[in-house]
């Protein structure tokens, strides 16, 4: 048998023209596994210095939900402010409506506001640069979402809606405006707080009873439990 080359070769298994025996290229090869030269794995302790691997948690966070580092103080007269609530507020004194112009024009349109610890007697106008010790230590921080006036003589009107508490941790600047440094409190989250949550199931339960005891407040304690 001759190849394509002319060159004489013999079958499988036979023997050259030569005299020699010829190999089948299938005895060259390995018969299992096992045959086949492995390569040596060498254990030299890298994966032990690899970083771990990213966080599955990749949350994103708005940039607008990030609260500046320093605030403008606006004292609230009579109530405290709570998160998710929004807060309406008239203001009649000058200093007061051009501290909050600043706001409105700024890029971070937040404040705090935090409950005086006296309230202001009838007739008496709530301090537009309260002194710390006339505030309580623990306030909101809210964005300024509407700011208009009815007419030019009407008071400023301000819409605030409340995101999270903030403690006062400093004061940066007394006058002409309260500014101060926030140490901010986040509410944990109902779902990762079973003590938080059962409070919850049973303070849902007391309003229900009471809207049948008492169907006068029905309307104003639906609205309340619409919004928690």
């Amino acid at each position: 048998m001759k190849t394509s080359l002319g060159e004489p070769r013999a079958p499988d298994g036979g023997r050259n023209l030569h005299g020699g025996s010829v190999r089948s290229r299938r005895d060259v090869r390995p018969q299992n596994m096992s045959d086949a030269p492995s390569k040596e794995t060498v254990s030299t302790g890298d994966a032990a210095r690899q970083p771990p691997p990213p966080s599955a948690d990749k949350t994103i966070v708005l940039a607008r939900r990030v609260f500046p580092e320093v605030l403008p103080v606006i004292a609230l007269p009579h109530r405290p402010g709570f998160p998710r609530m929004t807060i309406p507020l008239v203001v009649t004194s000058s200093p007061l409506q051009e501290l909050l112009v600043q706001i409105s024009q700024s890029r971070e349109r937040y404040a705090g506001l935090v409950l005086l610890r006296r309230p202001p007697q009838q007739g008496e106008e709530t301090p537009a640069a309260p002194s710390p010790a006339e505030l309580y230590a623990v306030g909101v921080v809210a964005e300024l979402l509407q700011l208009g006036r009815p007419s030019p003589e009407a008071p400023l009107h301000a819409l605030f809606g409340v995101h999270e508490r903030f403690r006062i941790a400093g004061v940066v600047q007394e006058s002409p405006h309260l500014r101060v440094r926030a140490e901010y409190l986040i509410e944990t989250e109902m779902a990762d707080n079973p003590e938080l949550k059962a409070y919850s199931v049973a303070l849902v339960k007391s309003i229900k009873e009471l809207i049948q005891l008492n169907p006068l407040h029905k309307e104003e304690l639906a609205l309340y439990m619409s919004q928690t």
